[in-house]
């Protein structure tokens, strides 16, 4: 329900924005920076937290963040995401959603954005799309870049299957799945939950659900834990 929630409030359009309202991580989050190790103060205090309507990178594309939740620029996403997370580089990240109460050292979720010029995806193409060779491609490419993620330093992943059938909402123009992932080392499996906006020129935002392992739930702030690497892919 939170993320049909958020996917509703975020559709991709190419209105005008109005004016942003930010505020500093210190005010978002009084006294939060004095409980995470000292090496994580510079990053966690430039981030610009945002309310309200605000344009992503590229200028095409304008987001109306709902009541309850705040947004994090490409900069500070690639930032938690690669720094706080753990994950690998994240170059076409345009930004993340976070609940309004949560920072992204907390025991928490975030959606990541991105966006896919891919061309125009009709409702026949979106409605008879294959999930079984979707699911054996995609086992496929995770497998062939093990090798690479393993050579940076990143754990080993395995696509496990889906998480939840996934399915073509023709009314919204919105493709769901939810990957189940494990990763070498971790005691429990991760969601990656993902929708797919699709617009005229595009295959529109992709919006991940960066989830903590199910099983354990384990975790703390950067530098608390002994596993500080719960969000990966």
């Amino acid at each position: 329900m939170i993320l049909r929630t958020l996917i509703s409030a975020s559709c991709l359009c190419l209105a005008l924005a109005g004016q942003a309202s930010a505020e500093p991580f210190d005010t978002a989050f009084p006294g939060l920076l004095d409980q995470v190790d000292e090496p994580y103060h510079s990053g966690l205090a430039a981030l610009d937290i945002k309310h309200g309507k605000v344009v992503l990178d590229g200028g095409q594309v304008t987001l109306d963040v709902p009541e309850g939740y705040y947004f994090l620029n490409a900069k500070d996403g690639r930032y938690v995401l690669e720094q706080l997370w753990d994950n690998p580089p994240s170059p076409d990240t345009l930004g993340m959603l976070f609940p309004r109460d949560k920072s992204p050292v907390d025991e928490t979720w975030g959606i990541e954005i991105s966006f896919d010029p891919m061309g125009y995806v009709s409702d026949s193409d979106a409605a008879e799309m294959d999930y079984d060779a979707l699911l054996t491609s995609m086992k496929d490419d995770i497998a062939a870049a093990n090798p690479e993620r393993e050579k940076a330093g990143f754990a080993k992943m395995t696509l496990l299957g889906w998480a939840a059938p996934p399915h073509y909402d023709s009314a919204e123009r919105k493709l769901y799945w939810a990957q189940l992932l494990h990763f070498d080392g971790s005691d429990g499996d991760t969601l990656n939950y993902n929708i797919r906006a699709l617009g005229r020129r595009c295959a529109g935002g992709q919006l991940h659900r960066c989830g903590r392992p199910i099983a354990q739930g384990r975790g703390g702030r950067p530098g608390r834990s002994e596993d500080d690497h719960l969000h990966r892919w």
